[in-house]
């Protein structure tokens, strides 16, 4: 039993974490769940999401009405609800397609953001001096009272302690069921909401123009003062270092100590709060109207001008993307390098922040009382390839690589008979790969391209292939087969009939006696000839022709036979009778020399005709 026991008190001590130990943070708890679950996605306040957005390109989706401005970002849960406030003093919760799944009445503007916890759990502050804490399906778990109107958005320790601060001037801690773990006191209104350090410390800002560090028992670690108030929120980047605008037009970055490593000075005051990329990179709106970026070590990467104070903070697809608003009304999308990549008008200004809501989803509120979705397009379909086959066009395609927001619902054929008439003609089902078309002219060149489709609309097109409508040709004409010494000449015509198409190339084919019919090769038009090398004198060979246009083969023609042969060269021929008739001379005059001996033999006339004298 001690052993047992001693052996359950290592394990205990290996796995029970404390505050200031290597935990597994709120933020990492959910990042699997929800792809955005409070204000700037997590405890960190990074604002960037794990989700690319690279096909978002600025179609509206849907657009849902509030009875009041929009100054609430938007949380997304894990199974897509999306949750805000607004100034009517409702929280409002819609499904995807943006139908309300419930509303909940606070009976105070609603400022604040909404945050979740891994449960779904939704926490949010009123105007009505209150902080909320709401059901998944919009029921009441409790309210907490502070002193004043409650505008910070709230952020979640990974043991579920909530973090908010107020108007009062004070940053709450608070337990999971409602009850106060403790509070701070700071000089000014903190509209700030908190970020949580890996080693549990939370900063927040303040209406007092300080940056405050608080341990996770509630003592002020370090308070670090600024020109102007703090009303932006921190970010924490991956070395722990702090990132914070203020009103003295400033973004600062401190390191976990309180020292300050850098500033940037803007125009205007910055109450947007940074995002950071993965390569530690800064992004922020200020007030002079300009959206930068900045490196890690707080020199400019580039800016960008909009035609209004920036008070939104940024979204970051994982992609490099990058939205936020701008009181000129807008809402702007841009690459990584700062160029515009879309921007819609919504007719008042933007103070809230967008959220990502999963892969190419995209929310954004107005003070117009509008929350807008948006949602990418699927890729173009990949490797658009056309055939011919005996008088119809086949198109074979690939899925789109990238289905945008949602399921492809089908994809959209385009057809003409040039690249400047092209329009749709069919659309098929989001599992079909092929498509064959008949409905075309012998002869006639067709151009093609392919679009996909999901609930956002239409995405890009395909390059655009073509093909000529071809049926199979005719068997070429007159093969002549003319045999040599070990070899076999062979000439033909073209077909009468080309089917349509134009010849692209011929197959030959040979049949030796007794032997099966075979392929010998091929010959690219417009070549009408060829010579078999690869033949034994006096062997029959029979030889067939087919002719190939882009509807493939067409029939052989009858076969020709040919026997190679010998062959003798004029010198050979001449003096071949000429060895003969020497060697019947000296044959006979050896015979009569045996006979007579030294006499000499008989006479022996021939006439021209051949006949004795």
């Amino acid at each position: 039993m001690k052993k047992i026991a001693a052996l359950l008190l290592i394990f205990l001590l290996f796995t029970v974490t404390f505050p200031g130990s290597d935990t597994i943070s709120s933020e990492e708890q959910r990042e699997n769940a929800s792809p955005w679950p409070g204000f700037r996605r997590g405890e960190k306040n990074t604002g960037l999401s794990h989700h690319s957005t690279r096909q978002v390109d600025g179609t509206v989706l849907w657009s849902r009405l509030a009875r009041g401005k929009i100054n609430s970002s938007p949380a997304i849960a894990e199974d897509g609800s999306i949750y805000f406030g607004s100034d009517d003093g409702f929280i409002y919760a819609l499904n995807p397609n943006g139908r309300t799944i419930w509303w909940f009445e606070t009976y105070g503007v609603v400022h604040s953001s909404p945050s979740l916890d891994r449960y779904g759990n939704i926490y949010i502050g009123s105007d009505n001096d209150k902080l909320y804490s709401l059901m998944p399906n919009g029921q009441l778990n409790w309210s907490f009272d502070t002193d004043d109107i409650v505008r910070s958005s709230p952020t979640i320790g990974y043991d579920g302690t909530v973090y908010v601060g107020s108007s009062d001037g004070r940053l709450y801690a608070i337990e999971p069921d409602g009850e106060e773990r403790w509070r701070v006191e700071t000089g000014g209104a903190v509209t700030s909401s908190p970020a949580i350090g890996d080693d549990g410390t939370i900063y927040i800002g303040s209406g007092d123009g300080h940056i405050y560090a608080v341990e996770p028992d509630g003592m002020v670690k370090w308070r670090l003062e600024t020109g102007g108030a703090v009303n932006s929120s921190p970010a924490i980047g991956k070395d722990g270092s702090i990132y914070i605008g203020s009103g003295d037009g400033h973004i600062y970055a401190v390191d976990p100590a309180g020292t300050v490593k850098w500033s940037f000075d803007t125009e205007g005051a910055v109450s947007s709060s940074p995002a950071i990329d993965q390569d530690g990179g800064i992004y922020f709106g200020s007030e002079d109207i300009t959206f930068y970026a900045l490196n890690e070590d707080g020199t400019l990467k580039w800016s960008f001008d909009t035609d209004g104070p920036i008070i939104s903070s940024a979204a970051l697809g994982s992609e490099g993307s990058i939205y936020f608003g701008s009181n000129d009304g807008h809402i702007y999308s841009l690459d990584e390098h700062g160029n515009l990549r879309w921007k819609t008008d919504t007719g008042e200004p933007v103070i809230s922040s967008p959220a990502i809501g999963g892969k190419d989803r995209l929310y954004a509120p107005s003070t117009n009382g509008i929350l807008y979705a948006f949602m990418g397009v699927p890729s173009a379909p990949e490797n658009l390839t056309i055939t011919v086959d005996d008088g119809e066009l086949i198109l074979r395609w690939n899925a789109s690589l990238d289905k945008g927001g949602d399921d492809i619902t089908g994809y959209r054929i385009y057809k003409g008979g040039d690249v400047d008439s092209l329009r749709w003609v069919v659309q098929v089902d989001p599992e079909t790969r092929y498509f064959s078309d008949s409905n075309v002219d012998i002869g006639e060149t067709y151009y093609y391209r392919l679009s996909a489709l999901n609930a956002a609309g239409e995405g890009p097109r395909t390059d655009i292939v073509n093909a000529t409508a071809a049926v199979l040709p005719d068997p070429p004409m007159d093969l002549e087969a003319s045999p040599g010494d070990n070899k076999v000449e062979l000439r033909w015509e073209p077909p009468d009939n080309d089917g349509g198409g134009e010849i692209q190339y011929y197959r030959l084919y040979r049949e030796e006696e007794d032997e099966d019919l075979t392929y010998l090769d091929s010959v690219k038009a417009p070549a009408q000839e060829y010579i078999d090398e690869n033949v034994t004198n006096r062997i029959n060979y029979y030889y067939y022709v087919s002719a190939v246009n882009e509807a493939g083969e067409g029939d052989r023609t009858e076969g020709v036979r040919a026997m190679p042969t010998p062959s003798y060269s004029l010198t050979y021929c001449f003096f071949l009778p000429t060895i003969m008739i020497a060697s019947l001379l000296i044959l006979w005059f050896l015979h009569w020399y045996r006979r007579w001996g030294k006499k000499s033999p008989p006479r022996l006339d021939i006439n021209y005709k051949g006949s004795k004298r």
